[in-house]
């Protein structure tokens, strides 16, 4: 019995498959392949969260202020500013964190899986925990992030005059200052994060400071 072989038009499907399937998990290899990237992310997520969760506590505001040079820090608006001693967050355990995200992006909590760390949920519960019983400078934590450059994307609203949105490319040499009211809102905004790699991650921190990751821009 004479075996068939594959035609041309066989061949072609298969080839069209394949390169369907790498277009599709391309985005999700790649974030995989630059940890360094995605824990800076994931401290920006950690920060923003702890910005948010003092000025409830404490009912003051807060403020989120993050250099292009990737230094990251919380205080509290009456404060002098000053860290308290272990209040920094770990870079080594947040990069070496499992990220699993899709081409579109996902909403905070449900991007990262496999933590072979602690959770968002226990740094920011220990970090109440030193700072609920001092006073406002008790508040203030910072954090560097090592190889990463952070643009400041601006704001998505105009109804605050007091915090305008920066000029075009402003925002890639001046620090960025968020204010956390004693609401927990803060004006919805963005950052662009880049490791030395060339490796981008953009975040989208909502009203009430949820966070969205994702690699591409137009997913935001």
């Amino acid at each position: 019995m004479q075996r068939r072989g594959f035609t041309l038009i066989e061949m072609l499907l298969v080839v069209a498959i394949i390169g369907i399937l790498i277009t599709m998990l391309a985005p999700r290899l790649q974030m995989l392949g630059s940890p360094r990237v995605a824990g800076a992310a994931r401290v920006m997520t950690q920060m923003t969260r702890y910005a948010r969760t003092m000025a409830l506590l404490h009912q003051v505001e807060t403020e989120l202020e993050v250099s292009p040079q990737g230094v990251i820090s919380v205080t509290a608006r009456g404060g002098d500013g000053a860290v308290a001693k272990g209040s920094m967050i770990k870079e080594e355990q947040a990069a070496g964190e499992g990220i699993v995200a899709t081409a579109s992006g996902a909403n905070e909590g449900s991007i990262f899986t496999g933590v072979e760390g602690e959770s968002d949920a226990e740094v920011t519960e220990k970090r109440e925990v030193s700072a609920a019983g001092g006073g406002l400078d008790d508040i203030a934590v910072k954090h560097e992030l090592e190889s990463v450059v952070v643009v400041f994307l601006g704001y998505r609203d105009n109804y605050d005059d007091e915090t305008p949105n920066l000029p075009e490319n402003e925002g890639e040499s001046t620090s960025s200052r968020v204010l956390f009211r004693s609401n927990g809102t803060c004006r919805p905004h963005r950052y662009k994060l880049t490791d030395v790699t060339g490796m981008t991650l953009y975040i989208d921190i909502d009203l009430i400071g949820a966070t969205k990751i994702v690699n591409d821009e137009r997913d935001l």
